[in-house]
């Protein structure tokens, strides 16, 4: 399984999607998604609710997993946005995800603040860096913790990405 991650709005879905267009292969799981499908809260959380989300999905993800034969993406995050500010998803809960690697994805933060602002949310250029920073961080000690492999990707750059799934999976 990769994990894929970022802060929302860097452009990790589309960066996924056109990558998927190259390597139909793979499986493909948005968190998003299968909140809603579980009937969980993906908006205004508050850290317990965003706690609960992740051990949802956990059991989601192994069997998502299992099913693709290791071969899906898991379109996430390593840090969530909380009432009470940004809550890293507890790497701790994600050694029980049978990871390949970590994915995380980047851009210039006045980009996503500007896509942002489509999805409802409001942070200046200065916020957004910031948490795309704690993304980073998060993606890294989850990395670390799992005993996986961490690359950071430009968004958009699908044969970057491309080149990461078959490092890992060939």
């Amino acid at each position: 399984m990769f994990l894929v991650t970022g802060v929302s709005g860097v452009g990790k879905t589309y960066t996924i999607n056109a990558a998927r267009q190259l390597r139909r292969n793979y499986g493909y799981a948005r968190a998003s998604e299968l909140l809603l499908q579980l009937g969980r809260p993906i908006q205004n959380l508050s850290p317990n609710e965003a706690i609960e989300n992740q051990r949802a999905l956990i059991d989601e993800m192994v069997g998502l997993d299992a099913h693709f034969g290791g071969r899906l993406i898991f379109d996430g995050h390593a840090m969530i946005e909380t009432g009470k500010g940004p809550l890293p998803v507890w790497p701790e809960l994600g050694t029980q995800l049978p990871l390949d690697a970590i994915i995380a994805i980047v851009d210039d933060p006045g980009q996503i603040a500007i896509r942002r602002v489509e999805k409802g949310k409001r942070n200046s250029e200065v916020e957004v860096s910031v948490l795309q920073d704690i993304e980073i961080a998060a993606s890294r000690e989850w990395a670390c913790i799992s005993g996986v492999p961490l690359a950071i990707i430009q968004s958009g750059d699908v044969q970057t990405l491309i080149r990461e799934f078959d490092r890992i999976k060939n």
